[in-house]
């Protein structure tokens, strides 16, 4: 039972060292050596048509328009970059517009027409230096998209159940250094309802991104060394254990008729006496038994002794004397 334990010990510590060796101990890792940021939003303001409901002419984002007092969207782009250290920037920039107008089938829209146009030509710019910044206003006329869904839908026939209209800023910039080159893009947009009496402007108006430049370093995983060798340990302790173990019991194997003896010896030792011969009578008559146990119970029976004869090659005689009859069991290596 022991062996087999120690075994088992062994077996498990040779396959966990089977999979901890398999791990690398040094590994190569990105590591950033310059990071940057950068920022594209669209933010807005709604100028207004005099009127005597509002007291200001101008409202700010976030709010619910009536469309009926809206003279025209102020919208403000602008971009900042911002890294670690001093690099080259260049890139360029577009404003696009694009109508959407769709139907609703069932439960779900769908585009039916759409057209896209440039608001403003577009921008190309040249920085250097751990900052940048580009900015650019559009005034954008509501009343003209509006009227212009409303043409389309009469000469279509079609009653659209949305209209919008979507403005999306693409800016795209090359960031150069020393430590390398990358390529960004940012794209945020904002979306405004058309045909509505009252709207509300969505989309996803600020897009924003961070990078870096990095490069590869060799890591040394020293827990992972530490593991090997405590494994290697445990398995120098079990094997020594189990080497000894075994060579003890290698030492102490026994034959089948040693085992017998011994058992025989244990349960039955206070009724045996040990003779070196035995003297019988001329007509002595044998009566061999199977057992120790059947010559033990003859002797219970008699009232003798069981006496013990081990002769030069090695067997054993166990014999009780009754006159001239010799009960008796042999046990031979």
């Amino acid at each position: 039972m022991v062996l087999l334990v120690l075994f088992l010990a062994f077996g498990a510590g040779a396959a966990a060292a089977a999979y901890v060796f398999r791990l690398p101990v040094v590994v190569t890792k990105e590591v950033p050596v310059l990071k940057y940021r950068h920022r594209a939003a669209i933010d807005y303001r709604v100028r207004l048509k005099a009127n005597n409901y509002y007291p200001a002419p101008v409202l700010g984002p976030g709010g619910t328009y009536l469309a009926n007092f809206v003279q025209a969207i102020e919208t403000l782009f602008t971009y900042r970059f911002a890294a670690g250290e001093k690099v080259a920037l260049e890139g360029g920039s577009k404003v696009t517009a694009t109508i959407e107008a769709l139907t609703k089938e069932g439960e779900k829209s769908r585009t039916v027409w759409e057209r896209s146009f440039a608001l403003a030509p577009p921008q190309e710019f040249r920085e250097e230096g751990k900052r940048a910044a580009l900015g650019q206003r559009l005034l954008v006329d509501l009343n003209r998209y509006n009227q212009l869904v409303e043409s389309l839908g009469k000469e279509a026939g079609v009653s659209f159940s949305e209209a919008r209209l979507v403005l999306k800023w693409d800016v795209r910039v090359r960031v150069s250094s020393v430590k390398g080159t990358a390529y960004e893009a940012l794209a945020p947009t904002l979306v405004i309802p058309l045909s509505q009496k009252a709207f509300a402007a969505g989309g996803e108006p600020v897009a924003e991104k961070a990078g870096a430049f990095t490069t590869e370093q060799k890591l040394r995983l020293s827990m992972r060394e530490k593991l090997r060798y405590s494994i290697l340990a445990y398995l120098a302790v079990v094997g020594f254990v189990l080497l000894l173990f075994t060579l003890g019991t290698q030492g102490e194997q026994v034959s089948a008729a040693e085992k017998v003896r011994r058992v025989i010896y244990k349960r039955h030792g206070a009724f045996l006496v040990e003779v070196t011969t035995t003297e019988e009578e001329s007509e002595t008559r044998v009566v061999s038994l199977a057992t120790i146990d059947d010559l033990v119970k003859v002797a219970d029976e008699l009232g003798k002794p069981v006496l013990h004869q081990k002769s030069a090659v090695g067997e054993d005689l166990f014999c009780v004397l009754d006159g001239p009859v010799r009960y008796e069991f042999r046990l031979e290596d």
